[in-house]
């Protein structure tokens, strides 16, 4: 119902890697409002959380509201080989981590193949969690497409991959079937 609340907590053992706004997936929540604090203050969408305990508050907004939150542990994720991967997001409303390691600096790209015409979209962070590239395969003509991300320093990055929402209201919809995909991230002078 309209103005029902909820609080949850999390411990965290360790500093995530991902801002806020990334560390907190949207699997497909409608009319609901959430925010995180600490025991001093509200988190900000752009800040990293440190190891610690954190009070989730979700509050419905209408009498219909949903809330399907997924929370990215990035310290667990796969690290991507040179070769790629195969994967598959379990449905329409999951993301996933990948970390990447880029032993020496210079352009990348990334190529993503999927089963289906289902767009996905993704987004590179550095290891200091700040946004380096953002993209989706709504252009590519076919389920498989080729991304420049540009110039990368060395060190780790965290690759999230997810499924593109058609429009909102698929977004609070079912989650619907699965997606495989196989995606390699790697130096531009090195064919995938």
């Amino acid at each position: 119902h309209a103005g029902d609340r909820v609080s949850y907590r999390i411990s965290l053992p360790f500093q995530q890697t991902l801002p806020l706004r990334a560390w907190i997936h949207d699997a497909g929540s409608h009319d609901i409002d959430w925010q995180l604090r600490s025991s001093e203050a509200e988190i900000s969408l752009d800040q990293r959380l440190a190891a610690g305990d954190y009070e989730l508050t979700l509050e419905a907004s209408d009498d219909d509201a949903l809330f399907r939150l997924q929370l990215l542990t990035t310290e667990s994720a796969d690290l991507l080989s040179a070769q790629g991967t195969h994967g598959q997001l379990a449905n329409a409303h999951e993301a996933i981590a990948y970390r990447y390691a880029v032993e020496a600096a210079g352009e990348h790209r990334l190529q993503i193949t999927t089963a289906s015409d289902t767009p996905v979209q993704w987004a590179l962070y550095d290891a200091s969690g700040q946004l380096q590239h953002v993209g989706d395969t709504l252009d590519f003509a076919a389920p498989s497409g080729l991304a420049d991300v540009g110039e990368l320093t060395a060190g780790h990055y965290i690759l999230l991959l997810s499924a593109v929402p058609a429009d909102e209201e698929d977004n609070a919809g079912t989650a619907g079937a699965g997606i495989d995909f196989d995606l390699v991230l790697s130096p531009s002078t090195v064919q995938p």
